[in-house]
């Protein structure tokens, strides 16, 4: 995402944002399908994982290529599309091609998992599963442009940080065959900071609430993930960032 937007210059726009909030909730579907089917598919037909790093390492040499001062010519100079009203900046029309382009596979996702959990008789529980992220969709749709504008990059670390943690849950749910918690907490703070933000007399606490949120998320994320990794070393008798002693033949 960092590499595209080093590319495309949308700005502290929701386009941005949006493209970032596709490619998580297509990675989170990656894993949520693993769930209900088994399998986890990294391409659809002949377009996958690979196919999208070669793409972007592609737009990032052309970049380069043109040079800093005509790359945001380029993808500064407005263009007319049908489906907006107004002309829009081509770095953001290429956003809304990326966008259309993962929301196809995610509905893909969606369909084959949604028919497998109806086989399995966990339609209701499948659907479930996705609230956490719908949530998170909703937020980052939901929060006011100006107020965007001015913490960007705070938003985009904290919708990032929670998508993460969401699809780090459901990778280790899908290994251990646990259910995955539909109820995240995490969630709670953001909802409050949204709510805080479209109100006008206290609106302005909004950037400070942010920054001790993920401050704390932050934190959170590594005292989780160290959690995780020492319960995963001691089921699964593996090292992680250490080297074990050669057992005896």
């Amino acid at each position: 995402h960092n590499m595209a937007l080093l590319c495309l210059l949308p700005g502290p726009s929701r386009t941005g944002l949006m493209g970032l909030v596709a490619l998580q909730s297509g990675f989170f579907m990656a894993q949520w399908q693993e769930y209900f089917t088994g399998v986890l598919n990294t391409s659809f037909g002949p377009v996958g994982v690979t196919e999208t790093q070669y793409g972007l390492m592609a737009m990032a040499f052309a970049t380069a290529m043109l040079g800093p001062e005509r790359a945001v010519d380029i993808m500064g100079s407005k263009v007319h599309v049908p489906w907006y009203s107004e002309a829009l900046p081509v770095g953001h029309v290429v956003c809304h091609f990326w966008m259309g382009f993962v929301g196809v596979l995610m509905m893909l996702s969606l369909k084959e998992t949604l028919v497998a959990a109806h086989r399995l008789g966990k339609l209701g529980e499948s659907i479930s599963y996705l609230l956490p992220v719908v949530t998170l969709n909703a937020i980052a749709l939901l929060w006011p442009s100006d107020l965007l504008a001015k913490d960007a990059r705070m938003v985009c670390f904290v919708i990032g940080i929670l998508f993460f943690y969401y699809t780090a849950q459901m990778i280790t749910f899908v290994m251990a065959k646990m259910r995955f918690p539909i109820w995240q907490p995490t969630l709670l703070p953001l909802g409050i900071l949204l709510g805080v933000s479209h109100v006008a007399s206290a609106r302005a606490a909004t950037h400070g609430g942010l920054l001790i949120f993920a401050g704390a998320l932050f934190i959170y994320m590594l005292l989780w993930l160290g959690q995780l990794i020492s319960e995963l070393k001691h089921k699964l008798g593996i090292n992680v960032f250490t080297i074990g002693q050669p057992k005896a033949a």
